[in-house]
């Protein structure tokens, strides 16, 4: 399955979870459909500006899960790596309020 196969199903199911949430939450599926689309042409960069516009001040995991997976897929290594060590620190943190 190429790499874009798995982003795409990554925000899918995403997509899945989320939309059955309250209506008062930012139209996520809009959103990540976008993204999806410029990865299907291969437009890693747009799809980049797209995660930081959608996500505001408050980034969430997902927002370092697919940002992480973006610069993957644009052969960043170190900056994907670096990006999912975040989403790390944000699952340490809630473990550790829990």
């Amino acid at each position: 399955m190429k790499n874009s196969n798995l982003l795409i199903l990554a925000i899918v199911g995403s997509v899945s979870v989320l939309s059955t949430g309250c209506g008062t939450f930012r139209s996520y599926k809009t959103e990540s459909l976008a993204v999806v689309q410029d990865v299907n042409r291969n437009d890693i960069d747009q799809a980049l500006v797209k995660i930081e516009n959608n996500s505001g001040k408050d980034k969430d995991i997902l927002y370092y899960f697919e940002k992480g997976e973006l610069l993957r897929l644009k052969k960043a290594n170190a900056d994907s790596i670096a990006t999912w060590r975040e989403a790390d620190r944000l699952l340490d943190a809630w473990e550790s309020e829990a």
